[in-house]
């Protein structure tokens, strides 16, 4: 297995090469640029990639946003999102949920609940990502209430919707709450004993 400097000194090579050949000026080969040095932490390399684009389409926009998610600029990320709003681009199911992760971890409740306005009206809040965000989202933001609310009006359930409710009333002490979902969790989901 290589090391993280080699995958890092391999692709730097291959974006060198890239600006030889003049592919630089294609959307997808920079969208995975931008992609590979997000996920090497070199997030202003990425952002610089970003801003260079004549062209930005919404994975670009998406890419960068959860890149800046994954290396938690978070407040970054909520600032790229509602600039990608504020231009007219139509956010995607995979960019709310970045964004919603970031609002979480900020614990900034009011731009949760303004993304979760929009997914509304996008029809995005269908999406078991995007519910699975949301709910995450409330839970750390304090708002259990509000977190219980997406998971209840959740068609199926899933091991990551469960994990962020338990998640959330543990992290409030609500330990009975939690212990009852954990219950629930292992007989909807877990196969029967043998």
């Amino acid at each position: 297995a290589c090391s993280m400097l080699e995958f890092l000194d391999g692709g730097k090579q291959i974006h060198a090469y890239v600006l030889r050949r003049g592919a630089e000026m294609d959307v997808s080969v920079t969208n995975v640029l931008i992609d590979f040095y997000a996920k090497c932490g070199l997030v202003y390399t990425a952002r610089n990639l970003f801003d260079q684009m004549v062209v930005k389409n919404m994975i670009a926009w998406t890419t960068m946003i959860a890149g800046y998610m994954k290396n938690s600029f978070n407040l970054e990320a909520m600032k790229l999102f509602a600039e990608m709003a504020r231009l007219g681009w139509k956010p995607d199911g995979f960019a709310c949920t970045s964004v919603l992760t970031s609002c979480g971890s900020l614990e900034a409740l009011e731009h949760g609940r303004q993304v979760h306005g929009y997914t509304i009206k996008a029809n995005l809040e269908y999406d078991n990502f995007v519910k699975n965000g949301l709910i995450d989202m409330y839970a750390k933001c304090n708002s259990l209430t509000d977190a219980r609310r997406v998971f209840e009006g959740m068609a199926d359930h899933n091991v990551v919707s469960y994990n962020a409710m338990i998640e959330g009333y543990s992290s409030e002490e609500k330990l009975h709450e939690a212990l009852d979902l954990f219950r629930e969790m292992r007989l909807r989901l877990l196969p029967p004993s043998l």
